[in-house]
């Protein structure tokens, strides 16, 4: 919603200015109107690259406090943003798992269009991939818990000079048991 406004502002100024490329006029299509996005009836959209190409490839670089991700067009522009700072990793997953396959092959030059397929999404599948991630989160942090208590354990263990390969053993079996989890 802020960013169809952004965008949709900065059009709006920059085309009464007299700055926009050529190719940034309103579009004379009949639009739908979502009006609890903001989108009004007579609603008329601005391009501000040449309308026509055809999105081929999403990419992303991923850390869990930041990623970016890199678009392109058949004719070889690039196009680079940020995602999301709060899980970022995460973000960038959702993006290849629901949002790729939705955008892959259209106009990058139509923002309205690719917001609106988005929009239109099915929302179960956001629904049901968010509740696996927070299955996963938990299930990592029980591991992580697990994880240091044994690792406290040992270090006691040893200092006191015990035998810890029992514990050594029970962390190396949880670890192989959870590899799928934890890569």
């Amino acid at each position: 919603m802020q960013r169809r406004n952004f965008l949709k502002t900065s059009a709006s100024a920059a085309f009464l200015a007299g700055t926009l490329p050529a190719c940034a006029v309103p579009s004379t299509q009949e639009e739908k109107a979502y009006t609890h996005q903001g989108r009004i009836n007579n609603y008329q959209k601005f391009s501000v690259i040449d309308p026509g190409l055809k999105i081929t490839g999403i990419e992303t670089w991923s850390r869990p406090d930041v990623a970016v991700v890199r678009v392109t067009a058949d004719n070889g522009m690039e196009g680079w943003g940020q995602i999301s700072t709060y899980d970022a990793d995460i973000s960038a997953t959702v993006l290849h798992r629901k949002i790729a396959s939705l955008v892959l092959g259209s106009d990058p030059a139509d923002i309205d269009d690719l917001a609106d397929r988005c929009v239109e999404a099915d929302i179960e599948g956001f629904v049901q991939f968010d509740a696996e991630r927070r299955n996963l989160l938990i299930k990592v942090d029980d591991l992580k818990h697990f994880r240091n208590k044994v690792s406290d354990e040992i270090g006691k263990m040893r200092k006191s000079g015990q035998d810890a390969s029992l514990k050594i053993d029970e962390m190396k079996k949880s670890y192989e048991e959870n590899q799928d989890i934890l890569q």
